[in-house]
């Protein structure tokens, strides 16, 4: 009799299992597809909106580069920071889409500084230097995102990198300086010497781990 009662609940609580898949499965609960859908349209809206460089580009021509770069970075620490409070995938990807506008700066700020700092025979050098920061950071994030993950939670790793950005926020402002805001630079463009160049060496520095 024992035994029997408790097939009988095995039983029931296996068509009971099956009962909710097939339930969950008539609602449209999320499936591999569903996921793998949602995931891509997030991966999509980052990748279209980081083609608006030319944009953020423009913004920088007009505010210049220091301000426009600050805004910018911040920018993007900010809804770094705001992906920690997702609640949904549509949110996620309107976090992503505002992510890759703002990182969309990067690529334009980089030669921007190059073309004010050096002549033209000399900014493959300057280019390949600001282009390393892209490599080293993919060195870096994943070793840290994984730890802030282990050692807090999902949305740590997103407000840890975030403040990280702020902070290059303010050693990007307190650093740089355009070459027009130094009195003893001959001009804009192109013949700069080496030691009036010491600005864009260490706002690179600074640029490199981050």
């Amino acid at each position: 009799m024992v035994d029997d009662g408790a097939d009988h609940a095995r039983l029931d609580s296996q068509l009971s299992d099956q009962e909710h898949a097939r339930r969950r499965r008539a609602h449209g609960a999320p499936g591999l597809a569903y996921l793998g859908t949602r995931i891509l349209l997030d991966r999509r809206a980052f990748q279209i909106a980081i083609m608006a460089q030319p944009l953020c580009g423009y913004v920088m021509d007009v505010l210049g580069l220091r301000i426009g770069l600050a805004i910018f970075a911040t920018a993007w620490s900010l809804v770094n920071m705001a992906h920690g409070l997702a609640h949904s995938w549509q949110v996620l990807a309107g976090l992503r889409a505002l992510l890759g506008f703002s990182e969309g700066s990067a690529n334009p700020a980089g030669m921007k500084a190059t073309a004010e700092w050096f002549p033209a025979s000399e900014r493959g050098f300057a280019g390949g230097l600001y282009n390393i920061g892209a490599s080293v950071g993919s060195m870096i994030a994943p070793p840290l995102v994984v730890w802030a993950i282990l050692s807090y939670n999902w949305q740590a790793a997103f407000l840890i990198t975030g403040a990280m950005g702020l902070l290059w926020v303010v050693l990007w402002l307190f650093l740089y300086q355009s070459p027009e805001s130094i009195p003893h630079c001959r001009t804009l463009r192109g013949n700069t010497s080496l030691p009036d160049r010491k600005s864009f060496y260490r706002a690179t520095a600074i640029v490199l781990p981050l």
